[in-house]
């Protein structure tokens, strides 16, 4: 005989999204929440953030690229655009992190800084080289 249990139960989406907004986004990344909750979730709090920026955030929680989604290693490319760090940093005070395949010119060195063109927004932007001996270490 099977017992039901009345903690078992399906939430409604809306339900689900409203409780999970009262979380910050780490908070939300550290209970697995899934891409597309989290997106959700995003647009329910944060209104003005596009769908690029969303999964980027997702992406960047997850050290993954914030343009392709795939890991980062420990050497990748820090966006420092303005026009996109006001919009981002609405709801997630970092810099976009991304891999050296996603930016032109490819190849960033360490330290070096390259004036370019951001892929969000398409406006002038400089990259930054960035080399972490940290970068996976998950105990930080």
């Amino acid at each position: 005989m099977k017992i039901k249990s009345p903690f078992l139960i399906q939430l409604p989406r809306e339900l689900e999204r409203m409780i999970y907004s009262f979380l910050t986004l780490k908070e939300l990344k550290k209970a697995n929440v899934c891409i597309e909750i989290f997106h959700e979730i995003i647009h329910f709090k944060y209104p003005k953030i596009s769908s690029q920026l969303s999964y980027g955030i997702y992406y960047n929680l997850s050290n993954q690229c914030f343009s392709c989604g795939n890991k980062l290693n420990d050497n990748y490319i820090l966006n420092m655009c303005l026009p996109c760090v006001n919009i981002y940093n609405e709801c997630y005070s970092n810099y976009p992190i991304i891999c050296n395949n996603c930016v032109k010119p490819q190849n960033i060195k360490t330290g070096e800084q390259v004036s370019c063109i951001c892929y969000i927004c398409k406006k002038s932007s400089n990259h930054i080289g960035i080399t972490s001996y940290s970068n996976n270490n998950n105990n930080i």
